[in-house]
């Protein structure tokens, strides 16, 4: 009986710190629009075209898509990095590290390079993201393909 009660006890003080941890991490939106600045072809593989093995880097520039970070709706607050391995013409494992004020931001997954939206994990974060876990949701233009502003928007839980 002594066992089942410190148990119980055991349990329920399991439950009380889960939850208060829950409630004192907090979701973070940012909400960012998306030009690529550079983008080049790092490794081409027959056939010629997108295709597996290809290889694209570049880099864009982070404008804000609604007033955060201290600045207004439209303002530069960062930059990012990305790679792209084709695994076919429609498939490629994307790596991408934004930087932006107060830390750094780095996701990876499949996407669809046919598709407009995608969404991959995030895997690592830095300075006041630290800890963070979520997702980024890419929505327009492909990254390697300059066809004017695309939209990013981080889904992070942040505890603290």
């Amino acid at each position: 009986m002594k066992f089942l009660v410190l148990l119980l006890t055991g349990i329920v003080v399991l439950i009380g710190v889960t939850m208060a941890s829950a409630s004192e991490s907090k979701v973070r939106l940012i909400k960012l629009f998306v030009q690529t600045t550079t983008s080049e072809l790092m490794r081409e593989s027959l056939p010629l075209g997108d295709s597996k093995g290809d290889v694209y880097i570049g880099s864009s520039r982070l404008k804000n898509a609604t007033a955060q970070f201290g600045k207004r709706k439209g303002a530069v607050v960062g930059r990012d990095r990305f790679r792209l391995d084709l695994s076919s013409a429609e498939v490629a494992t994307m790596r991408v590290t934004a930087t932006l004020p107060g830390g750094t931001i780095t996701c990876r997954g499949l996407i669809n390079l046919r598709r407009v939206r995608n969404v991959v994990r995030v895997v690592g974060t830095t300075g006041a993201f630290a800890h963070g876990r979520g997702t980024c949701e890419a929505t327009g233009a492909p990254k390697y393909r300059p066809r004017g502003e695309a939209s990013t928007t981080y889904k992070l839980q942040i505890p603290g």
